[in-house]
């Protein structure tokens, strides 16, 4: 993808994840300025400590950058606002021929400990200044999304004891996690977690619909408390995917530091996207390399990628490469060839009359009324759960 190929250069990386107290889940839900503001204190905090401790290490002004991802769900489906982050492992620094050079550091327990104290000391100042809202239906089922448990299966699992060097703090309910490490040759690796934090909040193949009516989803693999599948009527899935949409107009991928837009070293760092010569002349030696233009310290860095750089990604391998879908791939095992395109009206209409297909589009229904808060409204005896079913529980 392009985030693994492209923007992040050879290095170690480090997966961040911090969750907010259930307490704040629901402002952070319609609040999208409280959620970015929030975003920017965890990333800050952790690239003060990098930049700190390489200060220490004798490293002249370290540069630090951080791709941020906003996820709103949980794999029950559940109203559950949180951020991962990828972070370098360590900071970039200027050589003496002018290059960035990467210099490796890791946390110990006690870092992510400073850091999470760090973040909620904080976020609570900024969490003071909260003022109560007046809630609509929407923000209705986002309450009811945040709490509560759907009809479930369970299975048992077995006990895990409690070790160090697991890199987990939390303080006054912020969740503060940094386990994963990412070596700097692992490319693929890293490729699998950007897939990871940018995924659907549920897969389609783990979906079925129940004779009685009602909607299965299987999780990926049971949680620690052994819960393994989820049911649900179809009004019930409905109003859960309505309250993890995010605002519109909003951006769940920001980046920081050295990989922002605005910073003078992101064209060190992120390859362009053409190889042109006037792009050769203002970085040189790119053109002897397929990567970005950063030096490693370690002497083991990743190999070179043999594709060449193209100056146009074809429409079917950009299809393959986001979702996974080969659309010239033939159910005989070969290539298929777009042979023409059609763009004349009558020719299309032909042509799909030919293949059997409809040719006619279907009509535009009218718009509703304006007044559409009663589609969002719950009888009363409903609490926007469903109860457990008896002949599913174990």
């Amino acid at each position: 993808m392009d985030l693994e190929g492209r923007v992040l250069p050879v290095a170690a990386y480090r997966h961040w994840v911090l969750a907010f107290p259930m307490q704040v889940r629901f402002h952070l839900a319609r609040d999208e300025e409280l959620l970015g503001k929030l975003r920017q204190i965890f990333v800050r905090a952790v690239n003060t400590w990098l930049r700190a401790k390489a200060r220490k290490m004798g490293v002249a002004r370290p540069l630090t950058g951080a791709v941020a991802f906003t996820q709103r769900f949980s794999s029950r489906l559940m109203l559950y606002p949180h951020v991962h982050c990828v972070i370098p492992d360590g900071v970039f620094a200027q050589g003496e021929d002018g290059k960035l050079v990467f210099h490796e550091l890791r946390p110990k327990d006690e870092d992510v400990a400073k850091i999470a104290k760090r973040i909620a000391k904080r976020s609570h100042r900024l969490l003071a200044t909260l003022e109560e809202i007046d809630p609509d239906a929407l923000d209705q089922v986002r309450g009811q999304a945040i709490q509560g448990e759907l009809a479930l299966k369970i299975v048992p699992v077995e006990a895990v004891e409690e070790v160090k060097g697991r890199l987990l703090a939390n303080v006054e309910g912020f969740s503060l996690q940094a386990q994963r490490r990412l070596h700097q040759s692992d490319r693929r690796g890293l490729e699998f977690l950007l897939r990871y934090v940018l995924r659907p909040p549920f897969a389609l193949e783990r979906m079925r619909q129940l004779p009685s009516g009602k909607i299965e989803l299987g999780l990926k693999r049971p949680l620690g408390n052994g819960l393994a599948t989820i049911e649900l009527t179809p009004m019930a899935l409905l109003r859960r995917l309505a309250s993890i949409v995010p605002p519109p107009g909003n951006h769940d991928t920001s980046y920081f530091g050295v990989f922002a837009a605005h910073s003078k070293w992101r064209r060190q760092l992120v390859r362009p996207r053409r190889k042109d010569p006037e792009d050769c002349q203002t970085h040189p030696g790119l053109e002897e390399r397929d990567g970005p233009v950063v030096d490693v310290t370690q002497e083991n860095s990743a190999p070179e990628s043999e594709e060449p750089d193209e100056p146009y990604i074809p429409w079917a391998k950009l299809l393959k490469h986001v979702f996974g879908i080969d659309a010239l791939r033939c159910e005989c095992g070969g290539r298929m060839v777009v042979k023409q395109y059609v763009t004349a009206e009558e020719k299309i209409r032909q042509n799909l009359e030919r293949l059997g297909l409809w040719e006619e589009p279907p009509k535009v229904a009218n718009a509703r009324e304006p007044e559409q808060v009663d589609h969002f409204d719950l009888p009363s005896f409903c609490d926007g759960v469903d109860p457990p079913a008896p002949d599913d529980v174990a």
